[in-house]
C-alpha cells in the first residue's frame, strides 16, 4: 500500500509496497496560493512630509504594520477584498477599500489631515451629529473649503467607530420652488458623498438622498430658522 499526501507545491511519499502488487495511489493536493503585494505611502501636514503611521488591513487575513521613516510600508496579502485603516498621532484616520489580486502589486498613496483642536462631530447610536453646518456656494452644490475639515472628521469617525453604512441627507429652506430645492438638496448630498468616496470610503457604503424643503427642523419665517433648515445630516444605517 502506498499513500501520497500533498499540500502546496509538494509532499513526501510514504507507505509500504508488497512485492508484485499494484499499489493504489491516494493523492491529495492543495493549490498553492500566490499573494499580492500592497505598497502604502503615507504623508501629512502642509509640507506633506512622510509620516510614521500604523496601517491595519482587515479582510481574508488581518495584518498591522508600521511605516518606515520614508512613510512607506509593504505587505504581502492573500487575494481578496480588504478595508485599510491608516492612523498617525495628531492626524485624522483615513480608510480605504482595496481589492488585492494574486501576483499583482497595488499602490496606495494617502495624505492624512491634522486633527483640529475643536471636535466638530459626535457619534450617536444612529447618527453622526455635526456641530457646524456644511457650507456650499449659494444655490449650488459646490462644497466650500471651510467645510473640508468637518468632512474629514466625519471620515475619521466612520473609520474609528466601525460604521459600515451611512445615508447622507440633504435639506434646504423653503425659498425657491419645491422642485428646485429637491434637486439642489440631492446634488448637495451627492457632492458630500463624492468627497467621502474620493477620500477612500467605498461607494456601496454611502447613500445620498435629497429631501428639499420637506423636513424642516425650524420655522422658515426667520433668517436663523432658514439657516438651520439648510443642512446635511449623516444617518448610521449599519455598524
Amino acid at each position: 500500500h502506498v499513500h501520497l499526501e500533498g499540500s502546496r507545491s509538494h509532499e513526501a511519499l510514504h507507505g509500504d509496497v508488497e512485492a508484485g502488487a499494484d499499489p493504489p495511489l491516494d493523492v491529495s493536493m492543495e493549490r498553492l496560493v500566490r499573494t499580492g503585494t500592497l505598497e502604502v505611502h503615507v504623508v501629512g501636514g502642509k509640507k506633506k512630509q512622510p509620516l510614521k503611521a500604523t496601517i491595519e488591513v482587515i479582510g481574508p487575513e488581518q495584518k498591522t504594520v508600521t511605516t518606515e521613516p520614508d512613510g512607506t510600508a509593504v505587505l504581502e496579502l492573500s487575494p481578496g477584498d480588504y478595508v485599510m485603516n491608516v492612523k498617525a498621532d495628531g492626524y485624522l484616520t483615513r480608510q480605504k477599500n482595496l481589492s488585492v489580486e494574486e501576483g499583482a502589486k497595488l499602490l496606495a498613496d494617502l495624505e492624512l489631515a491634522r486633527k483640529a483642536k475643536r471636535k466638530l462631530v459626535i457619534v450617536r447610536r444612529d447618527k453622526i451629529e455635526l456641530k457646524r453646518q456644511i457650507h456650499f456656494q449659494s444655490g449650488k452644490a459646490e462644497i466650500l473649503p471651510d467645510s473640508f475639515q468637518i468632512l474629514d472628521q466625519v471620515i475619521d469617525a466612520i473609520a474609528n467607530r466601525g460604521i459600515e453604512k451611512v445615508r447622507i441627507e440633504g435639506h434646504t429652506d423653503s425659498r425657491g420652488s419645491a422642485a428646485f430645492n429637491k434637486r439642489l438638496s440631492q446634488a448637495r448630498a451627492e457632492a458630500v458623498r463624492a468627497y467621502l468616496v474620493e477620500k477612500g470610503i467605498a461607494e456601496d457604503r454611502i447613500e445620498a438622498v435629497g429631501y428639499g424643503e420637506e423636513r424642516p427642523i425650524a420655522p422658515n419665517l426667520t433668517k436663523r430658522g432658514r439657516a438651520m433648515n439648510r443642512r446635511v445630516e449623516f444617518h448610521i444605517l449599519a455598524q
